[in-house]
């Protein structure tokens, strides 16, 4: 972009200054520079006014959108796609027990008790749900050797 104010500016620098210029937040010296070129090139004088039109045509709709335009614009994608994208979602009864909650609890008790017994298992010192065993008594001494007879 041209900086020295005495050169010429070039097409990109006045394109890079329309929004400035047309707001009005330019300074002085730079909308006089903006306003030669424009009076000295065609080019960027037409592109100026077709932008201006361009955005009195946008500002003029009143109109909004309709409020099904997501929904067509999944449908005409599936379609297009060849079911690729957006394909059929869930709506059965299943599918809302489910997703809708109650299926969503009991999904999430039975994860627990899974959670759970993986940490029972791996704290466990037999990797079994079964107790330890435990190892016999050892009788003592005297009861093994008899004792000897005077």
């Amino acid at each position: 972009m041209s900086q020295n104010n005495g050169e010429a500016l070039t097409h990109e620098d006045v394109e890079l200054r329309y929004d400035d210029y047309d707001e009005g937040t330019l300074p002085p010296h730079e909308r006089a520079r903006v306003d030669a070129h424009l009076a000295g090139c065609g080019v960027c004088a037409a592109l100026y006014r077709d932008l201006g039109a361009t955005a009195a045509a946008l500002g003029a709709l009143k109109s909004s959108a309709p409020t099904t335009i997501g929904t067509a614009i999944e449908q005409s994608l599936h379609d297009r796609s060849g079911g690729r994208f957006f394909s059929a979602r869930a709506d059965g009864p299943l599918a809302r027990w489910f997703f809708g909650g109650p299926g969503l609890i009991v999904a999430l008790v039975i994860m627990l008790a899974i959670a759970a017994l993986v940490y029972w298992l791996s704290a466990s010192p037999t990797g079994t749900l079964a107790p330890p065993r435990r190892a016999p008594a050892v009788a003592p001494a005297e009861r093994i050797v008899p004792a000897a007879q005077d």
